[in-house]
């Protein structure tokens, strides 16, 4: 699943509208919040000095009728005359919504005789009893679903409670015009910033985008693609050496393909000296083979044993050197890929060496566990592959019944095939030794070989871009096991042609 891109640009910008939305968000709720402080503290005061002022009244009106003789007669009189002078004074002119009362300890509003208008607001008996209970202070609390602020105070001579109500929503409009123009005189310089903002991140990014779009470019083979940008920042040196580098990649890349081509050329006329070589060689060895055993045929009556043995010598001698010839051209074309890549059933390609080695070995047993895998390789090289590892399994064998057992595994993009057999085995000191052209860790005699077997392997393999090795305990401590890595799909650049 290929991960979506993420852009530079846009994580810039994002963060930093993030980082002024926040700001300017923060600077409205300070704002708010000192509003809000300043205006409670200054209706406090504002309001307490008016119930102090209503105290005052009650004071005046309590110290005249302490000079009365007859105070019962006169109480009624006094107090209704403070109510009436409080009115007067203090409860017209308040702001919108706002109401003073004046209540006595049982709850009872109280009122004067003759203007029943006067502080006639209904306050709910719970309210009441919460200002009866507190005697002083303030709180807020509802009256039919609208939440008023109250402020009262306690008058003791005449156990009068004093009362100062005003809506919770009315308490701070005041502050709501200036509130607004706080936050538009934050709103312009914000808009003005996102603005600036928005210019400086694209001034600033546009030539990272340029380099970004240039990689993306010739990391797709385009080495012709030129950043145009010009400057004298940072950025434009980047900008500069990064075409100098294109332009440096693009100079050897051509070399390189200059050089290949002369490669493949040379190895096409080497091969063809190889080939032509190998024919001139091998009619000189076959001619010496055939004259050796003409001889041996002929005339062995009249030869002594040293010259017949001299003779076989020589005829062995031709033959190793023709099979030598042989590997080293069947080495020279594997990992070629002279059908090119293929989807191959590889399982087919195992059961066609398993039925040509037991063609070969009638003794041996070959058993083969593992699904049926579909590589993309030459299917050739691979069946080279596998006929020499069967070949060598019963080959270096001693056992009165070879038993071969090969499996397979996928394992991530790669398909494990593994070969065991129980042979003589092989010393670790020779686990990479052996896959060196040429080499045999045994006398010609005891196990013929070319030693290019093993070789010839390790080369398709890598050529398929895949791993071997070999797995062994020892020599005589119970076989071998090699084993080969072939990717499930091939690179276009492992189909060529061009020997190594």
């Amino acid at each position: 699943m290929t991960k979506k891109k993420r852009s530079i640009t846009a994580a810039v910008f994002f963060i930093s509208v993030i980082t002024l939305f926040f700001s300017f968000a923060f600077y409205l709720i300070i704002t708010n919040s000192s509003l809000v402080s300043m205006v409670n503290k200054n209706k406090s005061e504002l309001i307490n000095y008016r119930i102090d002022g209503i105290t005052g009244i009650l004071d005046r009106k309590n110290d005249r009728l302490k000079l009365s003789e007859n105070i019962p007669v006169y109480q009624n009189s006094f107090q209704e005359s403070a109510l009436f002078e409080i009115h007067k004074t203090y409860c017209t002119n308040l702001e919108k919504g706002a109401f003073f009362k004046i209540v006595s300890r049982d709850g009872k509003s109280l009122e004067h005789s003759t203007h029943k208008e006067i502080m006639n607001k209904d306050i709910p008996g719970y309210i009441t009893e919460k200002i009866v209970q507190k005697n002083s202070g303030e709180f807020t609390d509802k009256i039919n679903g609208i939440k008023y602020w109250f402020v009262f105070k306690y008058y003791p001579v005449w156990d009068w409670f004093v009362i100062y109500s005003i809506p919770l929503k009315n308490k701070y409009s005041d502050i709501l015009p200036f509130y607004m123009l706080a936050a538009v005189s934050a709103a312009v310089p914000f808009i003005i910033g996102m603005l600036f903002l928005s210019l400086f991140v694209y001034r600033s990014l546009l030539p990272v985008v340029k380099l970004t779009k240039a990689a993306e470019a010739i990391s797709s083979g385009d080495l012709d693609y030129a950043i145009n940008y010009k400057g004298n920042d940072e950025i434009a040196g980047l900008a500069q050496n990064f075409d100098k580098m294109r332009i440096s990649i693009k100079d050897k890349i051509t070399e390189l393909e200059k050089t290949m081509n002369e490669l493949k050329r040379s190895n096409e006329d080497l091969e063809q000296y190889a080939y032509a070589s190998s024919h001139d060689l091998k009619e000189p060895l076959r001619i010496l083979r055939l004259y050796s055993e003409l001889l041996i045929k002929k005339h062995s009556a009249g030869l002594d044993s040293q010259a017949l043995e001299m003779l076989g010598f020589i005829s062995t001698a031709a033959q190793r050197m023709n099979n030598q010839i042989k590997g080293i051209l069947e080495y020279a074309k594997s990992g070629r890929f002279e059908k090119g890549i293929e989807t191959v059933n590889i399982k087919g390609i195992i059961e066609e060496a398993v039925r040509f080695s037991s063609g070969i070995h009638e003794k041996a047993l070959f058993s083969y566990t593992g699904g049926t895998y579909y590589l993309e390789c030459d299917s050739l090289g691979i069946q080279q592959v596998f006929s020499n590892l069967l070949e060598n399994a019963v080959k270096y064998n001693k056992s009165e019944v070879p038993e071969v057992k090969i499996s397979a595994e996928e394992k991530g993009g790669f398909v494990e095939f593994s070969v065991s057999d129980n042979g003589i085995g092989i010393d670790s000191n020779y686990f990479n030794k052996i896959f060196e052209i040429f080499e045999t860790l045994h006398p010609k005699d005891e196990y013929p070989g070319t030693g290019i077997g093993l070789a010839l392997c390790k080369k398709v393999v890598e050529r398929h871009g895949g791993t071997i090795r070999v797995e062994s305990s020892g020599e005589g401590k119970g076989g071998s096991t090699f084993k080969f890595t072939l990717p499930l799909k091939q690179h276009k650049e492992n189909s060529s042609n061009t020997p190594i």
